[in-house]
């Protein structure tokens, strides 16, 4: 049995080029995506193979990416007696005679 072409090459080849720049591009945009948020990012191929007749056969691929969204911080808010949400304590009551002091610019 011959040797298999390395996929390397194969995959240079498909669609005249166009999916290795594809890829490459989609690489860079994920990971520059995973070290700006610190989260998780995906590049997926998918190579679909087709028998063509006359011992030959096409190849299409489908490249699909999953980047990070931004982390925007949670939010704490507290259930009130009729179920509502708010942002202070209902369980916490309000210091009475409280003002704020303004202080010199140093």
């Amino acid at each position: 049995m011959p040797e298999p072409r390395p996929f390397a090459a194969v995959l240079a080849e498909m669609s005249r080029g166009a999916t290795l720049e594809k890829l490459t591009t989609e690489l860079h945009k994920v990971g520059l995506a995973v070290e700006n948020t610190g989260g998780r990012g995906e590049l997926n191929l998918k190579i679909t193979i087709k028998a063509n007749g006359d011992g030959s056969v096409t190849l299409s691929d489908k490249i699909t990416t999953k980047t990070p969204d931004p982390y925007r911080g949670d939010s704490v808010f507290f259930v009130t007696k009729d179920k509502g949400l708010q942002r202070t304590d209902p369980r916490q009551p309000e210091l009475p005679n409280l003002r704020e002091v303004m202080g010199e610019d140093k």
